[in-house]
């Protein structure tokens, strides 16, 4: 599903993205951004807003852009990682996997500019059975392909 986000919700997402980029930059959240510039970090955070409000337009569920790690994404359930790749996988801690009920859906979403495809969804607890291991920075990272994610529409 492509989601076509306004100029008004982009400037959302930036706005929230320098929030979230202040938050780390102040040295209170510590993660795999170790070494960005502040504008490296915004950047990032920008596509992570982007694909977070994506999937609450085409969810019909609530994103108030909190970011925190006793928050979901969207809705009050729902994870949402975010990647530029085309062909990019979903990507998620193995660390996850204690913070989150294994029923917790991991959408994955794809910037294009101001457009994001919502390639679709697994549960945690399929990542973590089904999902390839990776090792950076002393963190493992588990990740399934675009071909084994359930489309959004069938998000029940």
């Amino acid at each position: 599903m492509l989601v076509e986000l306004s100029p008004e919700q982009m400037l959302l997402c930036h706005e929230e993205a320098v929030g979230r980029a202040d938050h780390y930059v102040q040295g209170r959240r510590k993660n795999m951004k170790d070494g960005l510039t502040p504008e490296q970090v915004i950047s990032y955070n920008v596509d992570g807003c982007m694909g977070e409000l994506a999937v609450a337009i085409a969810t019909g569920l609530e994103w108030t852009g909190v970011h925190g790690p006793q928050r979901h994404d969207v809705g009050d359930r729902l994870e949402v990682r975010s990647t530029r790749y085309q062909g990019g996988k979903l990507i998620v801690k193995e660390v996850e996997a204690d913070r989150c009920p294994p029923s917790t859906p991991y959408v994955l979403a794809i910037i294009q500019g101001s457009s994001v495809r919502v390639a679709g969804w697994q549960t945690l607890d399929y990542v973590v059975e089904y999902g390839g291991a990776y090792e950076q920075k002393g963190l493992v990272f588990l990740t399934v392909p675009q071909a084994d994610l359930i489309p959004i529409t069938d998000l029940p």
